[in-house]
């Protein structure tokens, strides 16, 4: 599990991956519809008797398109918006803009204010095993954990989670046929830090889901791997496990439907989406001032060297973040330089590339730690 970890950024399980396909693609293809007032429709009726919703906001497309499906079905003042993000970030920036532009409430939490606790994440990683819920990055964890703490029980929180992937961002230009073309771009896009990797498990299983696609016109091979194992086991876990009560519109079949039964060509139109997405929440996606527009292009230049905080403004982080990267190569010699290495460099200059090298290490670590009380019991 260790090394399959390490090796994808998830553990491969192909029944969860398969459940996941058919949860989303089963029944008739739902007939034709304005995807604008369908993605309306599904929020509404997934928060119907609700008096109140959360929206964890961040700059991308997918969650604003949740605010602005949302002050369809609720008044300004029953939507609060929470974002999780370093001030003048990115995500910071354009959530602001938006929450404004809306006028709902917003709250931000610092990322270098949250105290980081291994045993805590331990025991989170142990409940997430029993309960099959995927195994989320370390940060992950700690972030959507944290946003949790601050949302009652009853409250729906609407996850913009999965919305680009249905116009096929992650295709790229165009879907390939070939399966070792499919396999060799799945293996690229999903790498961690140990590159020995079998791509026969995938191949069975794009082999055993063929036969959906004859309904399914738009559903792309690459589909079929990125949506059960990296979007299901990895993405999903950690931006929607943690809520008590999540609320995930772009898994709807109603969504799904809309977009898989179109052809692939059809389909993987990512331009058009962003100007649907204006034409129907225009005060959410609308054209902004221009000072608005370079605060953000600043935001996204300040933002690359910084990811979820910065382990030398918090203690914690790294206090945390270095004994699992001590203990991983405790526990497995050949990759105790990589993971100390990694640590040396996220503490020296933080980077995307460091921080995500060595949260590989360190969620591997808890994995490990959670594994041995499972087995233990």
């Amino acid at each position: 599990m260790l090394r399959q970890y390490l090796s994808f950024g998830f553990v491969p399980d192909p029944e969860i991956a398969s459940e996941y396909l058919h949860e989303m693609l089963s029944g008739p293809v739902p007939p034709e519809a304005d995807p604008s007032k369908l993605l309306i429709e599904i929020v509404a009726d997934l928060t119907a008797g609700a008096r109140e919703v959360v929206i964890p906001l961040s700059g991308g497309r997918d969650s604003r398109a949740m605010l602005g499906a949302a002050l369809h079905a609720f008044p300004k003042g029953k939507i609060h918006c929470i974002t999780f993000g370093s001030e003048g970030s990115e995500d910071v920036e354009g959530a602001r803009i938006a929450c404004r532009a809306a006028r709902v409430s917003h709250q931000l939490i610092n990322p270098d204010t949250l105290a980081w606790n291994l045993e805590e994440l331990t025991d989170q990683m142990e409940r997430r095993l029993a309960d099959r819920a995927g195994i989320p990055p370390i940060d992950g964890m700690l972030v959507f954990g944290k946003l949790a703490e601050l949302i009652a029980p009853e409250v729906p929180v609407l996850s913009g989670y999965l919305g680009i992937v249905a116009v096929g961002k992650h295709l790229g230009v165009g879907a390939l046929e070939n399966d070792d073309d499919v396999l060799a771009r799945f293996l690229a896009q999903n790498r961690a830090v140990v590159d020995d990797r079998s791509s026969h498990p995938f191949r069975e299983f794009l082999e055993f889901h063929e036969p959906m696609r004859r309904n399914w016109p738009g559903l792309a091979k690459f589909d079929l791997l990125d949506l059960g194992f990296r979007q299901r086991l990895r993405i999903r876990s950690s931006v929607t496990g943690s809520f008590r009560k999540p609320v995930r519109p772009y898994e709807d079949r109603r969504w799904a439907g809309h977009w898989y039964s179109k052809p692939v060509a059809e389909r993987i139109n990512y331009p058009r989406y962003d100007g649907l997405l204006a034409e129907a929440f225009p005060v959410i996606f609308g054209r902004q001032p221009i000072f608005s527009r370079v605060r953000r292009w600043r935001a996204r230049r300040r933002g690359r060297g910084v990811y979820r905080g910065d382990p030398r403004q918090n203690p914690s982080m790294a206090a945390a973040l270095e004994d699992a990267c001590r203990s991983i190569g405790e526990r497995d010699p050949s990759l105790g330089g990589s993971a100390m290495a990694a640590f040396t460099r996220l503490m020296q200059e933080p980077s995307l590339t460091s921080f995500r090298t060595v949260r590989w290490f360190a969620t591997a670590e808890i994995l490990a730690r959670a594994q041995e009380r499972v087995s233990a019991a």
